[in-house]
């Protein structure tokens, strides 16, 4: 798996790091180093702006073949910080996803997570890039187990720490040169432009930008708006405007670049500065300007060529850090609380609105309590052709959206707040990342208390518990469960309060189950389906019956289990649910084999293998094709058994 950010824009020089990294490359090639246990690490530090990320990302791309086959991954740290730490479970179950790892996901606290990457990256060879390392401590969590890997590693500052061994490569980024600024100035401007000859006004240009490629394009994209204008002109203005403002010759080269900026253009520059994430779609620009999608498109169009916004090659939109600052530093002078309090409201809304259609495409007739959004008329929906792409889009804008809750948060927009974590529910248990998950729903449990509304406020609870015992965190689940319990007692009898009270005594019975407690587990489950059967929610039923199955062959109750999963596979097929039919066909084929029924069991796990392989359940089909080689071995079909092991090991590295 390739799974690294776009380039874009030219990229020059950098040889003299490229060539020692590929050098040290080579050498562990070659097996220098005996007895090396730790991967090959490349160290790029120097100032924001200097180039640390865009020489990273090629770095792992020249090396990736043929010196790294298994795959890349990339994690930006700072998308993972909360205050100066980092929520290093989240980071290394996003290494994870990337790595497209397929083992039992287990517990989602540090040590299994840990536990899981160093299992995964044993014995691989794969390129990690870590951008923004503030701290070594960070990093040593992060190294794949494999001595066969490269890890490039971006920060402010050189690693220095004694425990990262001789294995570290030192690449720490100067500006860039005179002549390679000019070569990267001169590929950022439009065809062969004929002012580069004016070489005096070229190298003043240049030590305005301080060899800092990003201040080259911003310059670039400053002689690109007005084509006919002499270099030295530029040059002269920002000088005219340090002199006359006191600034540094960069803060007025940015200054320059905003004067020609028209008045929407600076508006949404001035907006982007507290945008909750590093890159974003033209829609979400169009929702924070509010002034519709043609005015947006026109304002991007202008930051971009001024240099001031990134285009990326994915149609994506970044700002950079350079910019961001300079961005707040506009929005403190000129900006007005008024102006940014109105766009945050507009984007936190436009995000919710997405992220409660995507779940609705997912899951028409799941418990909601919160009321959809209408369309907010100033920013346009997002288009998916099914639920999957809805919830790659969710994942795609995971940083921005729990970035918006806690921005709600902050707001006291409380029903935004817990609205919106409800609706990044599904995604939370398709992706989980228990960190940013456990903060957010947090903050929705304290919203939905300051707001009054006690439903939610009880879903909120829920939510929370779970993120919380997946972490291994089962006291603090049990409180919250316990008081989510209690406030269950005030649930009337009409549907909606009948289905959340099923839900709780759901989550209760998982709560159980995470405990280790299989007979609560089991009770809770009953109580659940009990309420389901009595509002008449077919599919409540199904999921409850399949769930005591599933809880009765803990306890080894097999006879049971086997009759509970049997009913559960006849709902699933009777209401066409492909995802059950599939989980309840491989459960009961369990049951069935504990119980001797070989011939059943192989029938049923065949089924449920073709229902993974529709649904692209890699780790389901992994289990059913172990065990359908074990039941072929069982019955003397040693060729049938081969071909399942061989489609297990295709499967497990990626071929199939």
């Amino acid at each position: 798996m390739r799974q690294l950010p776009v380039e874009h824009g030219p990229f020059v020089d950098r040889e003299p790091e490229r060539a020692l990294l590929r050098a040290a490359v080579a050498r562990r090639a070659d097996g220098a180093g005996p007895g090396v246990e730790r991967p090959l690490i490349g160290g790029v530090s120097g100032l924001r702006g200097i180039g640390k990320t865009a020489l990273s990302v090629r770095l792992a791309h020249e090396l990736a073949d043929p010196h790294y086959p298994d795959g890349t991954c990339y994690a930006d740290l700072d998308a993972f910080r909360s205050g100066n730490g980092v929520v290093l479970s989240d980071v290394l179950a996003e290494l994870l996803d990337q790595l497209d790892d397929r083992s039992e996901r287990g517990a989602a606290d540090l040590r299994s997570l840990h536990g899981r990457y160093t299992r995964y990256t044993a014995g691989r060879r794969l390129i990690v890039v870590l951008d923004n390392v503030r701290y070594e401590q960070e990093l040593e969590t992060l190294l794949p187990a494999s001595a066969a890997s490269l890890v490039v590693v971006t920060g402010d500052r050189r690693l220095t720490g004694p425990d990262l061994g001789d294995g570290v490569v030192e690449l720490p980024l100067e500006p860039l040169e005179e002549r390679h600024a000019a070569e990267l100035l001169r590929r950022l401007l439009r065809d062969d432009d004929a002012r580069l000859a004016d070489e005096a006004a070229v190298r003043d240009l240049l030590r305005i930008c301080e060899g800092l490629p990003q201040l080259v394009k911003v310059a670039a994209g400053l002689l690109n708006r007005h084509p006919r204008s002499r270099l030295a002109r530029l040059v002269e203005r920002v000088r005219e405007e340090a002199e006359r403002e006191g600034t540094a010759a960069m803060e007025s080269l940015f200054a320059a670049a905003g004067r020609e900026a028209g008045p929407d253009a600076l508006l949404l520059f001035r907006l982007l500065a507290w945008y909750p994430a590093g890159h974003f779609p033209l829609e979400a620009a169009v929702a924070v300007l509010g002034r519709g999608e043609d005015a947006a498109a026109d304002a991007v169009d202008e930051l971009v060529d001024l240099g001031l916004l990134a285009g990326r090659e994915d149609g994506r939109l970044q700002l950079h850090g350079l910019m961001r600052g300079h961005a707040r530093r506009l929005a403190e002078r000129d900006g007005t609380a008024r102006e940014a309090s109105a766009a945050q409201a507009r984007l936190i809304r436009w995000f919710r609105r997405q992220a409660e259609r995507a779940d609705r495409l997912n899951g028409a007739r799941r418990l909601r309590c919160g009321t959809p959004l209408e369309d907010p008329r100033y920013a346009p929906d997002v288009e998916w052709p099914d639920g999957a792409a809805a919830l790659r889009w969710l994942h795609q804008e995971r940083a921005a959206l729990y970035g918006c809750v806690a921005l709600a948060h902050a707001r006291g927009d409380d029903t935004d707040v817990w609205a919106l974590c409800e609706a990044l529910w599904l995604h939370f248990k398709e992706h989980p990342r228990h960190g940013e998950a456990s903060a957010a729903f947090a903050l929705g449990v304290e919203s939905a208390g300051r707001s009054g509304h006690w439903r939610a406020l009880i879903r909120m609870r829920c939510m929370l518990a779970q993120a919380l015992w997946e972490q291994g965190r089962i006291e603090r689940a049990e409180r919250e469960m316990a008081d989510a319990g209690r406030a269950a007692g005030r649930l009337g009898e009409d549907g909606d309060d009948r289905l959340l009270l099923a839900s709780v005594r759901e989550f209760q019975g998982n709560l159980c189950a995470a405990r280790g407690d299989g007979r609560g587990a089991l009770a809770a489950y009953e109580a659940s389906r009990a309420v389901h059967l009595a509002i008449g929610n077919a599919y409540g039923v199904l999921l409850q019956t399949h769930l005591m199955g599933k809880a009765a062959a803990g306890l080894g109750e097999w006879e049971r289990a086997a009759v509970l999963l049997e009913e559960a596979h006849a709902r699933a097929r009777e209401l066409n649910r492909e995802r059950m039919v599939g989980r309840t066909a491989h459960e009961l084929a369990r049951a069935r084999r504990v119980l001797g029924d070989s011939g059943p069991a192989a029938e049923l796990y065949v089924l449920a293998l073709e229902n993974a392989a529709r649904r692209g359940a890699d780790q389901e089909r992994i289990t059913i094709l172990a065990a359908l080689a074990e039941l072929a071995e069982e019955a003397g079909d040693s060729g049938s058994a081969a071909g399942y092991r061989r489609a297990l090991r295709e499967l497990q590295s990626g071929e199939s």
